[in-house]
């Protein structure tokens, strides 16, 4: 896989990474080292589906990740939330959330795209949201708007789901 990677897909490169990360092989990282320089010259034929199979093997890999890469990432995905799904948005953010990022106001970004459409997140992916941002440090306007939203969700909340909304608002 490594020697064709050029002539896969951008998709069935996505597919191929997530497949090792998902079985825990060290492949996508050997995979990943040799095509970050042909993800990088193509990331715009990547869809954001593809591009968060991307992020969460990086999230997976142990080792050195092209930063360079991670940083056109980050950029790439803050560009394309718009037309990202609230599961595909809430499992990339959590997958960057385990990335160590270049850029200090990512998250502040995804958050300031993500404030207008909370509601649209069900129950389970607004308090993974909320941990995500949480832990990434969000600012006190969005951490207003997100516990404003909390307060209207509480009646719907199972337990667990109000355990971890907890533990995530309290720090």
């Amino acid at each position: 896989v490594a020697e064709r990677y050029t002539q896969f897909s951008p998709d069935s490169l996505s597919n191929v990474l997530q497949a090792f990360a998902l079985v825990g092989h060290r492949g996508s990282q050997v995979i990943l080292e040799a095509t970050a320089e042909y993800i990088l010259a193509n990331l715009k034929a990547y869809s954001p589906k593809a591009l968060s199979k991307i992020i969460f093997t990086i999230s997976q890999t142990r080792g050195y990740v092209n930063l360079a890469l991670q940083n056109a990432l980050a950029e790439a995905f803050v560009s394309s939330m718009d037309g990202m799904t609230a599961s595909l948005l809430t499992a990339t953010l959590m997958a960057f959330s385990k990335v160590k990022l270049d850029d200090a106001t990512f998250f502040r970004r995804a958050a300031e795209k993500v404030a207008p459409v909370l509601a649209d997140f069900d129950s389970s992916g607004f308090v993974r949201l909320t941990k995500v941002f949480a832990q990434a440090g969000i600012d006190q306007s969005f951490a207003q708007e997100i516990t404003e939203e909390a307060l209207e969700r509480i009646p719907t909340l199972r337990a667990f789901e109000l355990v971890i909304l907890a533990k995530a608002m309290l720090g």
